[in-house]
């Protein structure tokens, strides 16, 4: 599908504006600057095609229900088609005349094609270009996002590798534990708790009892200790407020004896301090304050006064600022003086040369005027350029004719030679193969050294002696069912070896537990309940044979004294009587000994069941180990093969890929190699036809290599031949030219010569002066007119500066007669620089005496001040006197200590009061006198250490008790373990069915990524292998021949890489390209990729939006290039706003160039302009 128009009728902010797309251009370009419309026209083939999106931002000059676009189509059959397309929700497709259209009239022209397909297959920009080459770096060239992006599929690898994320976290990957493992492993561990849960009654009611009897003595202990507690807090509060009270009393006592002290404020000291150390300050400043002001005073009745120059000091200042003025006037006189003497000495010689008489001035007035004089010079240069214009001219046709007399020779003694297009056609044909010798050479290298890794890697597999053929069809066990199998295998023997140490972990046990009990016995019969009542036993039956005997019964048979002593009934029922009581006291004495006895016996017993279980356990995991032994062999038993350990026919299994993908590397470097000697034989048969006698062998380079130097002396001639040709029509189309030129300069130089005369008339010259006399009349005026207006300048200048002088000297002789005294004869300048002076000195001792009348009434001041500080010390230390009830400053400062003493002892009875209510325990001070008179202090010391002792007594008992405790609830604990047997069994019962179901998802998963791996090693067979082909043609015509091909290889991982292959036959990787080279590589690959779709369905317009701005003008004519070479089999259409793109592409045959209103661009480079829709 093509689009021939698109006709913006209502659209953004364009109205009534249509692009023509011609059907036979190869190449569309439309150019169109910033805001023209570039971005709109291309979003807007999108909502032609597709129809409007929901939401649009192309109706804000126009209402959304206003939008409509037309367009005209045809289909790759040449069926046309036109259409409208405005925004609705429904019947938004129209033909010509407004009537609705069904959607399947515009569905066979895009093939079945959508918009995301069409924007994402179909359309191309910068920015996307340079993220495709990002892209191949961040993947190292991994070509199965690339290639197939444009074919639908790009999603194939991600669905591929999301199957295996899956696969292992079910049953792992040997890097960690997973589903499945994790669900057996909770099976096991909850089968074997529910084997060992069992609770026996009596054994649990025991337990319990035991642990309450332990926490009431707990209780009992704890209470013994609080009452302790209690009363050693009492006891060290009487030791510690004891002395505090007597400390308080001797305070109080002393306090009594100076409460009756004058009340003075507690800075009193400080206070009388400060006051008679400001009086006695005051009274000095005082004094030398005084003597100050009497010695300034002296000295300013010595001070002289000028007052006759004070009186004319503004006139003598003005008089001191002219001076510097007059100065330079009468320094610059002489030289104004003798510059006029200068210009009417230049004067009188100009007028000698003009043979003028007269004064300077005269000459000076008769200056003519500054345009005569230009207007003559122009007169001057213009006749003398003429005058070499139209000799030029004439030499320059002469020339000419010489010129093209001998182009007209040399062309016929040229004849014209035959054209060597077809031979570099041929040349051009063959070139686009690159070196193909050396590739064929490679090629033939490559499939011998395959073939040889090949036979080695066939040879060097254990277990194996058929050919390739064979070991590809030997039905090798999947590798899901051989890890399933020999995970099987792995989880038996792990099992018979954790059997094995259960059963040795039990009889260790069984041999510890057996130890402790004879270490607990000690020798001698544990006083257990079992035991005393086995004691008892034996004790009434020797009582019962005992009373018999005394009742007169028979004697006891010997059978019946079995198991009692030897010694005589009566005796023998004694010790038996004795032995069971002391039991019965040992075990009420000796009751954690007893406990400790009884719960490792019932270990015993328990370990004793466990030993007997892990023994069958052990056998049933042996016989698994065989089961599952032989599953394994019987698994490979189709191959014919006897397999080995499963890691090892793991390593058997990929040698066997190994060698099974070396020989496909061998059959495929057979395959590279045929179609390259077919290649080459097809390039050197046009060559070898067009170039008899060339050189013989298979080889292309040397035919090659003398087909071009045949080409390029052809060349050469036929260039030689059209630059005769060109060389005459040149010279002969100059010739016309010339005559014109050399008529056209003797003409302007006649017009320039009337107007000489007048001009010669106004410098004063007679009609008919020769140029020369001219030029040396404008010259002597030239100086003239150079002089005058400086001339007239220093005259006035000169006329000023006297009149300064003038002025000076008249107001200084006045100045002068003023004073009473006279000051001497000199020039006025010298006079008033020494009334300057003197009027200075003046002023120097006026300000003396002003600043010492300031530094007097300063001193006065200061002397005023200390008088009033005296008076205010006097009258602080006159209210201290009063407020401690004296006369004098002695008995001042005796109140004042006796206050301080007061105030001192007051302050340390309110510290120990507080002392003693922080040390109180919230008592008051009479309930603290009380209870320390009740004790006595070494009394209370005693008794201290007495509770003491008994604290560290009940402290280390009620630590036993933990342990007790401790105890008791762990053997409470690991009887309710116990109660659980239901729960164990129900959670073994759901960890199978997890491990099932994990084990069932697993082989639905493994088939379907069996299916999908095959599926894309299918597509790649059948279409990559082309499409990787055209992408590298592209990709050398992008980069000029630097790079020849594009070759994939799957690494390691499974990965498609790209590699770019030199013209050199180098490989070089994705990563080690350059940014732009890369960006080539993606538009190589992205072109493929449309043309493969072209191939298999109807192609709809590549569209590319300022594609080319990042790259060169060289990258961007061979980009443009091969997008005009897809125009074969889809229309491509490139939005620039760059004009040098657009003047690119307008040198390219087949290309046509749209510009859009706005854009500055030459029509005649064959650019058509926007127009308005019909």
């Amino acid at each position: 599908m093509r689009l021939l128009r698109l006709d913006l009728l209502r659209y953004g902010h364009l109205t009534d504006v249509s692009l023509d797309f011609p059907a036979g251009a190869a190449l569309h370009v439309v150019l169109g600057p910033n805001e023209a419309g570039k971005s709109t026209a291309l979003e807007a083939i999108g909502d032609a095609l597709f129809g409007f999106p929901h939401q649009t931002g192309r109706d804000f000059l126009h209402a959304g229900k206003d939008l409509r676009i037309g367009f005209t189509l045809a289909g790759r059959d040449g069926t046309p088609g036109r259409f409208q397309r405005r925004k609705g929700r429904q019947n938004t497709l129209l033909d010509d005349e407004d009537r609705p259209l069904p959607e399947e009239a515009l569905r066979r022209f895009l093939g079945g094609a959508d918009r995301d397909l069409f924007e994402r297959s179909f359309g191309l920009d910068g920015e996307r270009l340079r993220r495709g080459g990002q892209e191949l770096l961040k993947t190292g060239g991994e070509s199965g996002e690339s290639l197939l992006a444009g074919l639908g599929v790009m999603h194939l690898h991600k669905a591929l590798a999301k199957l295996d994320e899956e696969a292992k976290a079910l049953v792992g990957d040997g890097r960690g534990r997973r589903q499945f493992s994790i669900a057996m492993e909770a099976f096991r561990q909850a089968r074997d708790a529910a084997a060992e849960a069992s609770v026996r009654p009596a054994e649990w009611q025991e337990a319990t009892d035991r642990l309450a009897a332990i926490a009431a003595e707990i209780a009992r202990v704890q209470r013994e200790l609080a009452a302790l507690a209690q009363e050693s807090s009492r006891l060290q509060r009487i030791r510690r407020v004891t002395s505090r009270l007597a400390e308080l009393d001797h305070a109080r006592e002393q306090f009594a004896q100076v409460a009756g002290a004058p009340r003075l404020p507690a800075e009193a000291r400080a206070l009388l301090d400060r006051a008679a150390e400001s009086r006695r300050a005051a009274a000095q400043d005082a004094e030398r304050e005084a003597e100050a002001v009497r010695r300034l005073s002296e000295e300013l009745a010595t001070l002289p006064r000028d007052a006759a120059v004070l009186a004319l000091q503004d006139r003598i200042d003005t008089l001191a600022e002219r001076r510097a003025v007059v100065l330079r006037a009468e320094q610059e006189l002489p030289t104004l003086r003798a510059r006029l003497a200068g210009y009417r000495a230049a004067a009188a010689e100009a007028a000698r040369g003009l043979g003028a008489e007269g004064p300077a001035e005269a000459l000076r007035d008769r200056l003519p005027p500054e345009s005569l004089r230009r207007r003559a010079q122009r007169l001057v240069t213009d006749r003398a350029r003429l005058a070499a214009q139209r000799d030029a001219a004439a030499q320059a046709l002469a020339a000419a004719g010489r010129a093209r007399d001998a182009a007209a020779e040399a062309l016929r003694a040229a004849p014209e030679p035959p054209s060597p297009a077809p031979l570099r056609q041929a040349i051009a044909a063959a070139q686009r193969e690159g070196r193909i010798d050396r590739e064929l050479e490679g090629a033939e290298r490559h499939l011998a050294a395959a073939t040889q890794d090949a036979a080695v890697a066939l040879a060097a597999l254990p277990l194996w002696s058929g050919d390739a053929a064979a070991l590809a069809a030997c039905p090798v066990p999947l590798a899901a069912e051989a890890e399933e199998q020999a995970r099987r295998l792995a989880e038996a023997e792990r099992a018979a070896g954790q059997a094995r140490d259960a059963l040795v972990q039990i009889a260790g046990e069984i041999a510890r537990l057996g130890e402790e009990m004879a270490d607990l016995a000690a020798g001698e019969t544990v006083p257990t309940r079992a035991a005393v009542e086995a004691a008892r036993r034996e004790r009434d039956r020797a009582w019962r044979l005992l009373r018999r005997a005394l009742e007169g019964g028979a004697a006891p048979a010997p059978e019946e004294r079995a198991g009692l002593p030897d010694t005589p009934l009566p005796e023998g029922f004694e010790a038996l009587r004795d032995a069971a009581d002391r039991l019965a006291d040992r075990r009420a004495e000796e009751a954690q000994r007893v406990a400790d006895y009884l719960l490792r016996a019932d270990r015993l017993e328990r370990a004793r069941l466990r030993h007997a279980d892990a023994a069958a356990a052990l056998a049933a995991a042996e016989a698994g180990v065989a089961t599952a032994l032989a599953g394994w062999r019987g698994l490979w038993a189709p191959t014919g093969i006897e397999p080995r350990a499963p890691e090892a026919m793991k390593e058997w299994r990929a040698a066997r890929a190994e060698a099974l993908r070396l020989a496909a590397e061998a059959r495929a470097a057979r395959e590279v190699r045929e179609d390259l000697a077919a290649r080459r034989e097809a390039a050197r048969e046009p060559l070898a036809a067009l170039l008899p006698g060339g050189p013989a062998g298979p080889a292309l380079a040397p035919l090659l290599g003398a087909a071009d130097l045949a080409c390029r002396a052809a060349e050469d001639a036929v260039a030689a031949h059209r630059t005769l040709l060109d060389r005459l029509t040149a010279e002969e189309a100059r010739l016309p030219e010339l005559c014109d030129r050399a008529e056209a300069a003797a003409r302007a130089l006649a017009e320039a010569d009337a107007g000489w005369d007048a001009a010669a008339a106004a410098l004063g010259l007679r009609p008919g002066a020769a140029p020369e006399a001219v030029e040396a009349a404008l010259l002597a005026w030239g100086r003239v007119a150079e002089a005058a207006e400086a001339w007239r300048e220093d005259e006035r200048r000169i006329a000023e500066l006297e009149a300064v002088i003038g002025g000076f000297a008249a107001e200084t002789a006045e100045v002068l007669a003023l004073l009473p005294e006279g000051v001497g004869e000199g020039a006025p300048a010298v006079l008033v620089l020494g009334l300057a002076r003197r009027l200075a000195e003046a002023r120097s001792t006026g300000e003396a005496a002003e600043a010492l009348v300031r530094r007097i009434e300063q001193h006065r001041e200061a002397a005023a001040a200390a008088g009033q500080r005296r008076e205010a010390a006097e009258a602080g230390i006159a209210a201290l006197r009063a407020a401690a009830g004296v006369a004098d400053d002695a008995a001042l400062e005796a109140a004042i200590a006796l206050a301080a003493r007061r105030d001192r002892l007051a302050a340390e009875v309110e510290a120990l009061e507080r002392l003693l209510a922080e040390q109180s325990d919230g008592l008051s001070e009479a309930a603290l006198r009380q209870e320390a008179e009740a004790v006595e202090v070494d009394a209370a010391t005693a008794r201290l250490a007495e509770i003491e002792g008994q604290r560290t007594a009940l402290a280390e008992r009620l630590s036993a008790l933990g342990g007790e405790r401790n105890a008791a609830e762990g053997a409470l604990r690991a009887m309710e373990r116990g109660r659980d047997a239901a729960a164990h069994a129900q959670a073994a019962e759901q960890a199978l069915a997890e491990a099932r179901g994990a084990a069932e998802r697993y082989g639905r998963l493994h088939l379907a990524r069996r299916l999908l791996q095959a599926g894309i090693e299918r597509f790649r067979a059948e279409r990559q292998t082309p499409l990787l082909r055209d992408a590298g043609a592209h990709f050398s015509l992008l980069t000029g021949g630097r790079y020849a091909r594009l070759a994939a290889e799957e690494d390691d991982r499974g990965r498609v890489l790209l590699k770019a292959v030199r013209a050199d036959g180098s490989d070089c990787a994705v990563e080690a390209l350059s940014e732009g080279t890369r960006d080539q590589l993606y538009l190589a690959l992205r072109v493929a990729a449309v043309e493969s779709h072209a191939e298999a369905a109807e192609p709809l317009p590549f569209v590319a939006d300022d594609l080319l701005v990042q790259f060169d003008d060289t990258r961007a004519a061979a980009a443009l290039a091969l997008l005009a070479g897809l125009g074969r089999v889809a229309q491509p259409i490139l939005f620039t706003h760059h004009e040098h793109i657009a003047e690119l592409a307008s040198g390219q045959p087949g290309v046509h160039v749209q510009v859009l209103p706005g854009a500055a661009f030459p029509a005649a480079q064959g650019a058509a302009e926007a127009r308005p829709a019909a």
